[in-house]
């Protein structure tokens, strides 16, 4: 795997504006979740149909077009050389990422994964009224079971979400390795009541003016990842799995599909992917871990118990 690289250092300053637009992008997300958790959405196209006329009316804002694979993929573009053909990413079943939509109609029980992100590029002006012209990258992604009003707590789905619900809890520390993120990421599948496998060449990534941005932050713990978390900083986990027959979990092999995009499991195991844009702020010297869209507990409530807790 390459270096994690070193994070981008952001001021305060970017951090409170890119705060203050993310809660609008996560909303977007969350109606698309619902849209197909009632199956109103049918297919992939037409999922990419709804994502656009979500766009917020203002002329700053672009949907994000992911053209290029994230870490550690990212010196590897598509074999052709071409920008993916699509706004978003629709991975069904043993696709883990990078689907792309199409007009095949989803069935009753398809795991669908679904990556979005939205540009809002130009000026944005803070609360002291000063203007500021530089881009926000905002990137999220969700699994839902098609068809599946709700989900028990220990669905194995679930997983990377509830993976992402104990981050912000458990690494509000002073000083933020990325390293303890990936341990608790790989942990996960150990913890999962299912057998998940551990999905390791794809991995989450900064984000803020570009999509994606150093450090990886990868989903198995290695010894030479030595990168620290900066205040200010603003990075997007995305722990995956696949289901595993066996225990305790493996790591899934992959392979690029005919298409030149798909990421596949090995298996032909299904596979589990959700992210979030977490923000690390330090606070009168206190640290904290802000889930920035403000979806996981949202999606998490939608996807398990009313009140976002196991069911037994």
């Amino acid at each position: 795997m390459q270096s994690p690289g070193i994070p981008i250092q952001k001021s305060r300053e970017y951090t409170n504006i890119y705060l203050s637009r993310a809660k609008e992008f996560g909303q977007i997300v969350l109606d698309i979740y619902d849209k197909l958790q009632t199956q109103e959405l049918k297919h992939g196209i037409e999922v990419e149909g709804y994502f656009d006329s979500l766009m917020p009316l203002e002329k700053y804002w672009w949907r994000t077009t992911p053209h290029m694979y994230p870490f550690p993929f990212r010196e590897a573009t598509n074999p052709s050389g071409l920008q993916f053909p699509s706004a978003l990413c629709i991975s069904i079943n043993d696709c883990i990422a990078h689907g792309i939509p199409s007009e095949k109609l989803f069935e009753e029980g398809d795991i669908i994964s679904v990556d979005l992100g939205f540009t809002f590029t130009g000026g944005v002006t803070d609360l002291q009224g000063r203007y500021h012209d530089q881009d926000m990258v905002f990137d999220a992604a969700f699994t839902v079971v098609y068809g599946e009003d709700k989900l028990p707590g220990d669905h194995w789905t679930l997983a990377p979400l509830q993976a992402l619900r104990k981050i912000p809890e458990t690494y509000a520390v002073k000083t933020l390795q990325t390293k303890a993120i990936s341990t608790w990421i790989e942990q996960q599948a150990s913890l999962s009541r299912q057998n998940t496998n551990i999905i390791t060449s794809l991995s989450g990534h900064g984000i803020g003016k570009e999509l994606h941005e150093p450090p990886c932050i990868y989903n198995i713990a290695l010894d030479s990842d030595t990168s620290a978390i900066p205040p200010n900083s603003l990075f997007c986990p995305e722990p995956m799995y696949s289901l595993g027959d066996s225990y305790p979990p493996d790591i899934e092999s992959v392979y690029i599909a005919e298409d030149g995009w798909s990421v596949m499991t090995a298996s032909g195991a299904p596979a589990t992917h959700f992210e979030t844009v977490f923000c690390y702020l330090k606070e009168n010297g206190e640290p904290r871990l802000i889930d920035a869209l403000g979806i996981i507990e949202k999606l998490y409530k939608r996807t398990g118990e009313e009140d976002g807790t196991k069911s037994s």
